[in-house]
């Protein structure tokens, strides 16, 4: 969108009148989200036609550079508390859970605690990424993967064990960590 890789957008019930109106309701820092080149470096070459390598809708978008981002830029799941007071967001960078108030102007807060980010659930084979949130009944789950970037085992003929996935749970009224 126009406000970057950390931006979330805001669209009013839609009818006939209000196609189109969405407006950014967050953006996030470089620091949380993590940043994306510019169209002319993800988009190589001088293409304007099908099969052509270049930045063209049509073209070839061969996009070198982001591929490598998937699940490490921008933001990753977020969901909306029961009483529409809070939006729950996780930044792929810093690999952190936002909670944003929705009632005037916006303000991100962590939710410090987070269990993932001393990475105890790759023990050294990986970096824990979250990305699945919701909220249900005073808790918001948060889906974590560890992503085996350094498993000695997790390889073409290896097993990959080291590949796992786990749920957290933050309690809102006890403020903790499952």
């Amino acid at each position: 969108g126009p406000n970057g890789v950390g931006a979330i957008y805001r669209q009013p019930n839609f009818n006939a009148t209000t196609l189109g109106s969405s407006s950014a309701f967050y953006t996030f820092t470089a620091s949380a989200v993590g940043t994306v080149a510019d169209n002319g470096t993800r988009f190589p070459g001088t293409g304007t036609a099908f099969g052509q390598v270049g930045p063209c809708a049509a073209c070839d978008n061969i996009d070198p550079t982001t591929f490598a981002q998937a699940g490490k830029a921008g933001v990753g799941g977020i969901d909306v508390s029961e009483d529409g007071s809070t939006l729950y967001a996780v930044t792929l960078a810093d690999r952190k859970l936002y909670a944003i108030n929705t009632a005037s102007t916006p303000v991100a807060s962590e939710v410090v605690g987070a269990p993932w980010l001393g990475n105890a659930l790759c023990a050294g084979t990986g970096v824990a990424r979250p990305w699945a949130v919701t909220y249900r009944t005073d808790k918001v789950y948060v889906g974590v993967t560890c992503d085996a970037s350094t498993s000695s085992t997790c390889n073409a003929s290896g097993s990959c064990a080291d590949l796992k996935a786990q749920v957290y749970a933050f309690d809102t009224v006890g403020n903790s960590w499952a």
